[in-house]
């Protein structure tokens, strides 16, 4: 018994339209996947048709972070000499504790510029930015020590000025945010 044609019809016209049905969910899947794959190549920096080799956002984030280890590296370094600087700081103001119950007036005139000058020098090489005039100023108090004909009255005064600006200049910083970081610093107790 053969089917009629028009049931034959009827069947492909039905396979036809499953078949329709099939390639129209196959070319709107395609459509997602070239829209996703061309946010991907945005996304990376590629062209649409990217070729061997070509190199994108990646590349790119890749070289900045090799940049930024070398940087930190160069960084840990410097770091590393200001702990020194400090260790070192903090052993030469042990050093003048015992130094200055024993000296005289202008001695301790001379070991407190020399302690204002070493706090100025790590600060500098934090890179911190500071008035250079004191520097100046201490050199030229520091001189006129060690002239006979300065009176230590007169001393005295020009330290305390010294003393105001060089204040001044240290209370731009939060001091106790550093004090407070010397426990995880190495060489301090």
């Amino acid at each position: 018994m053969s089917k009629s044609p028009s049931v034959k019809t009827e069947n492909l016209m039905k396979r036809l339209d499953r078949q329709e049905k099939k390639f129209l969910e196959l070319s709107k899947k395609l459509e997602d996947v070239i829209k996703r794959e061309s946010i991907t190549l945005a996304a990376l920096g590629l062209p649409k048709r990217p070729k061997k080799g070509n190199r994108g956002v990646i590349d790119n984030i890749h070289k900045s972070i090799i940049q930024m280890e070398e940087y930190l590296l160069a960084t840990s370094g410097r770091i590393e000499n200001v702990l020194k600087a400090l260790k070192t700081h903090r052993q030469f103001l042990m050093r003048l504790n015992k130094r200055v119950y024993k000296s005289d007036m202008k001695e301790r005139i001379r070991m407190e510029i020399e302690v204002m000058k070493n706090t100025l020098s790590i600060l500098a090489m934090n890179g911190v930015d500071f008035d250079a005039s004191i520097l100046k100023e201490l050199d030229s108090l520091k001189s006129s020590i060690d002239d006979k004909k300065t009176e230590i009255s007169e001393l005295k005064k020009r330290k305390e000025k010294i003393d105001n600006k060089f204040n001044i200049e240290l209370k731009r910083f939060d001091l106790e945010s550093i004090y407070s970081t010397k426990k995880i610093l190495t060489g301090y107790m």
